[in-house]
């Protein structure tokens, strides 16, 4: 009896051991990683850009860029980008004096400008400035109806960068010879225009690209 029972014993543990599986688990760990794009562009001075007709002189040869006819800004941004510029209206549109027939207006083409980048990134390595240098090119109206053709920063190479990297200055001028010989445009003298204060809001817009 004692040996019978010694040898279920043995039968059991030797059973148990016949049948037991390996135990194990499987724990996850979701790794992700959450890209938000930095676009950033800040005007930094020249916010506000006026030009003053008072002298014949002006009429004749309209006014040049100097200091207070500069806009300087700057892009932050984490992507390659382009920068595009263009006014909301078609001219620019008298605010105190209008007539009868409606507001005052003279051709937005009065109003040029050139470019010049200041920061790290250069022309044309890293940026394409559209309009650079001694050349002056008009302001062009109706931004939202032809976007593409507002172009004025473009990207070549790396663009992405901070606001050491991506720095620009708008020299703005208005109704100067160099001007109208692209324009073609006449003088202010030759246009008869009425005393008026004339304006129209210019969008600077960045986009990734």
């Amino acid at each position: 009896m004692k040996k019978l029972k010694l040898t279920l014993i043995a039968a059991t543990i030797f059973g148990g051991s016949l049948f037991a599986q390996p135990v194990s688990d499987v724990a996850v760990i979701p790794v992700a990683v959450t890209i938000n794009t930095v676009l950033r562009l800040n005007v930094v001075a020249g916010g506000n850009i006026e030009f003053v007709i008072n002298t014949i002189g002006q009429y004749y040869s309209g006014i040049e860029n100097n200091l207070q006819h500069d806009t300087r800004f700057t892009v932050a941004t984490s992507r390659n980008f382009v920068v595009q510029m263009g006014a909301e209206d078609v001219s620019l549109v008298g605010t105190d004096r209008g007539t009868a027939l409606g507001a005052n207006s003279i051709p937005l083409n009065n109003i040029g400008y050139s470019m010049t980048a200041t920061g790290n990134h250069g022309d044309p390595s890293e940026i394409a400035l559209l309009v650079s240098g001694a050349a002056v090119t008009p302001l062009i109206g109706s931004f939202a109806a032809a976007a593409g053709s507002h172009l004025i920063v473009s990207n070549l190479s790396s663009s992405a960068g901070g606001t050491d990297d991506n720095a620009f200055t708008i020299n703005w001028v208005c109704a100067t010879p160099t001007l109208t010989l692209v324009t073609t445009q006449t003088t202010l003298l030759q246009q008869n225009i009425a005393q008026d204060r004339y304006i129209t809001n210019v969008y600077l817009v960045v986009a990734p690209i």
